[in-house]
């Protein structure tokens, strides 16, 4: 017979890790930069003269015997100096023929009929001035702008990005034993 030998029986089990994690977290935010801008007025420069319009109706007006009181005066001064050279003219000439009254002739007769009779007048229509009597001249005006732009005023005050970091973490554990289990079998 035949002897049996004891046996040894293993029995074993694996250890188990675990690991638990967490993420890292980062929230950043970026403020709005302060900004102010400022636009200045342009400086603006206006220059100008005046047009120039001139109308001189004074022939018109004198071709319809309208007239200025100086030029009426002046008128009539010399229509008074040319009638009184031409009735002193006459005067002299009635004087010398009646100075010659001898000579036989009907001199006071002739002279009563040239002096009884009005002088004739030419008539025309008064109210309608000469054409192109009135004298128009103009002179052109000017007018000058000069603008000056102002350039914007841009103040920036810029503002740093916050960050908030919360670091992950790995935790490493034994999530079961290892064993080891030793027997003897017969």
């Amino acid at each position: 017979m035949m002897m049996e030998m004891p046996r040894l029986a293993m029995q074993s089990t694996r250890a188990e890790i675990g690991i638990q994690t967490s993420d890292a977290k980062l929230s950043t935010r970026q403020p709005s930069a302060d900004m102010t801008i400022r636009q200045p007025k342009a400086i603006m420069r206006i220059a100008s003269e005046p047009a120039r319009l001139t109308i001189d109706q004074t022939a018109a007006w004198e071709s319809m015997g309208l007239l200025s009181a100086r030029r009426s005066i002046e008128k009539a001064a010399s229509q008074g100096l040319q009638a009184a050279k031409a009735f002193v003219g006459k005067t002299a000439s009635q004087g010398d023929a009646l100075m010659r009254i001898e000579n036989k002739g009907d001199v006071i007769s002739r002279q009563a009929a040239a002096s009884r009779f009005m002088p004739e007048y030419a008539f025309t229509i008064g109210w309608i001035p000469a054409p192109f009597s009135v004298k128009i001249s103009a002179t052109r005006g000017s007018l000058t702008v000069d603008v000056t732009p102002q350039k914007p005023v841009i103040n920036v005050t810029p503002r740093p990005p916050e960050s908030i970091y919360t670091p992950g973490k790995v935790e490493i554990y034994v999530k079961k034993e290892p064993s080891l289990s030793i027997s003897v079998v017969r």
